[in-house]
């Protein structure tokens, strides 16, 4: 029996499975199979990879090396607090304030600027603190230079301990640490509600009674009011925008709708405000009813608002201020002290009476 011939490019090999045929030159040059299956592959054959049977492997992802994570930020700052700040451990400075003294660490302490300025400055191993805050709050912030509170725990602070809260911001204003000081009042602003106001409003008097404007008090105090003529009355819908009475009064040079209570009952949620109103220091009362950006129709409504909160106030016992109206080239409507009438005769000789 003939031995057939495989041809692979061009290249006859014996095989044993029958007689080569003429190849066709139109059928492809790579493999001709004559009279039989075709034989198993190559590689396998001859332990080569054919040029036609090279197979496509995708590169190899290079790996980098090996990353452990058995250390982060807050790992260092707990070190740092607790062998630096609770056991002084390796301190260089020592802080004295009131009848405390803390072992600390300068280059922690100068992450205050007014710190950093003292630090700078001849000052030995101990600098002595004045601030007219509790001990808590002093050790509080010197924590904070070490392991920074974080957003939950300064909420904490201010829904558990508010007072502590306003002495953290009088040491932050002094300390001038910016950070702690705009986080807590960012959250104080977020915490305000209808029955917190009157507190927070209570802890800055007591606080801010005797001492000079401080920048807090004033930041703290725009965020009450904030809360009082924007966020209140539109929680109550004391105001509602949809109901005017249109008239084309002018009172001065301003454009009035010419409200009139007679006509535009006060709404539920008006008489809410004005209660709310009501149980405010006389201080912050009158700077709400003043406020230009309490949202009222018009002068009139203002006067009319003003009166029934006064009211209110008589109910309680609290008679000595009332409300008038302005008209020059700003009308407004302002409350001011009551003037009590005095006794006396009246002079005729005084006037005129031949006009």
């Amino acid at each position: 029996m003939p031995t057939p011939i495989i041809a692979h490019n061009h290249t006859p090999y014996p095989t044993g499975y029958g007689p080569m045929e003429p190849m066709d030159p139109m059928e492809p040059m790579d493999h001709v199979y004559h009279g039989a299956s075709p034989p198993l592959p190559m590689p396998m054959m001859l332990g080569q990879i054919a040029r036609h049977q090279q197979t496509f492997y995708p590169p190899m992802v290079p790996i980098g090396p090996p990353i452990f994570s058995d250390h982060s930020m807050q790992d260092y700052c707990d070190y740092w607090y607790h062998v630096g700040f609770l056991r002084g451990q390796f301190s260089d400075i020592r802080l004295v304030f009131r009848d405390k003294s803390y072992a600390l660490h300068s280059l922690v302490l100068s992450r205050s600027p007014v710190l950093y300025r003292r630090l700078n400055q001849p000052h030995g191993d101990t600098l002595t603190m004045e601030v007219d805050v509790s001990s808590e709050a002093m050790f509080t912030v010197l924590g904070h230079l070490y392991r920074p509170l974080s957003y939950g725990d300064v909420c904490y602070l201010v829904k558990e301990n508010p007072h502590l809260c306003l002495e953290l911001l009088e040491t932050t204003e002094s300390l001038e640490v910016e950070g702690l000081f705009d986080m807590m009042m960012h959250c104080i602003h977020h915490h305000i509600n209808q029955t917190s106001v009157y507190h927070w409003i209570r802890l800055s008097q007591g606080m801010g009674q005797g001492k000079d404007p401080r920048r807090w008090m004033d930041t703290l105090q725009q965020h009450i009011l904030q809360y009082l003529t924007h966020q209140l009355v539109n929680q109550l819908e004391a105001f509602p925008m949809g109901i005017k009475m249109a008239g084309g009064i002018c009172i001065g040079e301003n454009e009035a709708y010419g409200y009139m209570s007679a006509k535009t009952p006060p709404s539920r949620g008006m008489v809410d405000l004005a209660h709310a109103y009501a149980l405010l220091p006389e201080h912050y009362m009158k700077m709400c009813l003043e406020h230009e950006d309490l949202p009222v129709q018009d002068m009139i409504q203002r006067y009319y608002f003003a009166k029934h909160v006064l009211m209110l106030r008589e109910q309680r016992g609290k008679r000595n201020v009332t409300v008038v109206m302005q008209f020059d080239q700003s009308p407004c409507v302002m409350v001011v002290k009551k003037v009590g009438r005095k006794a006396g005769q009246w002079d005729l000789a005084l006037h005129d009476r031949r006009s």
